[in-house]
Parts: structure tokens; sequence; C-alpha cells
């Protein structure tokens, strides 16, 4: 059974119609989810791994010592390949305070 065919017996069996917005709301949105989700969760497994080969030790050694442009190029690279989620970046940029540090 495909996702589409999924979507729409559910859509039927709670008697709605796809012609309808509240009803082709539904649809995209069991048709869509799954995906989203499966996709989140492989990014997620993904950034997790990389995130193992890039220790903040190692980050802040590629970084020290750089010239401002080239210092903020390489820190720009370096975050396209870890994670986005809040999750994680709290975790890794506490990496990078020293201890009694603010954050505000």
């Amino acid at each position: 059974m495909h996702l589409a065919d999924l979507a729409d017996a559910v859509v039927g069996r709670l008697s709605l119609s796809r012609d309808t917005h509240l009803g082709e709301a539904v649809h995209f949105f069991l048709y869509d989810t799954p995906k989203v989700l499966l996709l989140l969760v492989g990014i997620v497994f993904v950034m997790g791994v990389v995130q193992t080969f890039f220790a903040p030790e190692r980050t802040r050694a590629l970084l020290a010592g750089r010239r401002l442009g080239l210092g903020n190029g390489l820190a720009a690279l370096l975050g396209i390949v870890t994670p986005f989620c809040s999750c994680s970046r709290c975790r890794s940029s506490s990496a990078f305070c020293p201890p009694g540090c603010r954050s505000g």
C-alpha cells in the first residue's frame, strides 16, 4: 500500500471529500508527514555521524590563528556540515565557551 492510497483511505474513512479544503488538507498532511519525518530522522542520523568527526578541540585548532576573512569562511564551511537543530547546537556551543562565560 502506498502513502497516497493510505491517505485516500483515511480521508474516505473520515467521510471527507478531497474536493473540499479540509479533505485536501488532511490528505496532504497524511501523505507528506511520513516523508518529512523520515527525511528529518535521516538528516539527524547523518549529522550525528558527521559530528563525531568534528570534535570541538579539532574545530578550535583548525580555526585558531586564521585571518578574519579566512577564519569566517572556514567557520561558515564547518557550519554547513554541522547539525542545525538547537538540541545539538546548544551542546556544541557550550563546549566552545570557557567555564564562567556569560551566555547573553
